[in-house]
């Protein structure tokens, strides 16, 4: 019997080897993913280090030319002479970089300074950075767009290890100027201020009399994605004004002495639908705002209805400091 004929055609795509296969009359493809990166057969560096010392000490003693020295300690003439002309500073394999090592640290150190500012650089950002720095100095470059691409991002990653991609946290920037030591310890030192002139400061129930209250919100938005930070950095903020995306607000409340009162939530919204309030916490108090931000109205009616009627009874032995 004799074996019908078959077609095979190789095609080459980058990282992918692609081959159809004509049998029979029907087709057959088949994907093969080639790895990204290729290693070169054979060992590098096959000598040591204290046989490039001595060939070096052979050449510097007139005792040798580079040419002897190199065959007869077994090293590479290019490498010796790289040595011998303090040319041997570390190299990567592959290509040369598009950016020079002093331009790449102008990048690196630009994302570190921005990041301790609460302006973090992602991406995108850094990728147009370098396509308008490309473009400014009229140097070609290999990007697909102008823009670098993974494998740039890999190699620059790997060439800066400080630098790392990290998820940011959105932080105001009232709250991050008001986190300066200064600050807190001026807060602390007209607290105590306040506590002795209404006269609690040594009261024995004092801490049922110290109250804060603070809210929170939930954004319903997609949350921004990886920026660089340097690598150990333990929170990564993002500075930013007014975000335009909607939220629901809780307003959350407790003592000192570990007291607390029912959650108030705010939802954004003209009424407030049953369904919104199903299945929450005991005594929790619901409302909307236009915004879903906390309003005068709102607050006033969370300090009525949920705040004076816990503290009540502590009002008619003293004051009450809330904050």
């Amino acid at each position: 019997m004799t074996k019908k004929p078959q077609l095979v055609i190789v095609r080459f795509f980058p990282e992918t080897l692609y081959i159809t296969c004509l049998r029979e009359f029907q087709v057959f493809e088949r994907f093969i993913v080639m790895p990204r990166e290729y290693k070169k057969a054979g060992i590098k560096n096959q000598w040591s280090q204290e046989q490039l010392d001595k060939a070096m000490a052979a050449v510097r003693g007139k005792e040798l030319n580079t040419n002897q020295a190199a065959k007869c300690y077994r090293i590479p003439y290019s490498t010796l002479s790289d040595h011998l002309k303090d040319k041997s500073k570390k190299r990567y394999g592959g290509p040369p970089t598009v950016m020079t090592m002093d331009e790449e640290r102008d990048v690196y150190r630009s994302c570190q300074v921005l990041q301790q500012f609460g302006f973090p650089l992602n991406v995108d950002t850094v990728g147009i950075i370098v396509r308008d720095y490309l473009n400014d100095i009229k140097r070609l470059d290999p990007f697909a767009n102008s823009i670098p691409g993974r494998n740039w991002w890999e190699g620059f990653l790997r060439r800066w290890p400080e630098l790392v991609k990290r998820k940011p946290q959105h932080l105001p920037k009232c709250r991050a100027l008001g986190g300066r030591a200064e600050i807190i310890y001026s807060w602390f030192d007209k607290m105590k201020m306040f506590l002795e002139e209404v006269k609690i400061a040594d009261a024995s129930d004092l801490a049922s009399r110290l109250w804060n209250a603070d809210e929170t919100g939930f954004s319903l938005a997609i949350a921004s994605g990886q920026v660089l930070a340097k690598r150990g950095s333990r929170d990564v903020h993002e500075t930013g004004g007014g975000t335009g995306r909607e939220y629901v607000t809780i307003l959350g409340c407790g003592s000192a002495d570990g007291s607390r009162i029912s959650p108030y939530i705010l939802y954004k919204g003209v009424h407030l639908y049953k369904r919104w309030t199903v299945d929450g916490l005991a005594g929790t108090l619901y409302s909307v705002s236009k915004s879903g931000w906390m309003e005068a109205d709102n607050f006033i009616q969370w300090f009525l209805k949920l705040f004076v009627p816990l503290v009540n009874h502590l009002l008619s032995t003293g004051p009450l400091c809330f904050s």
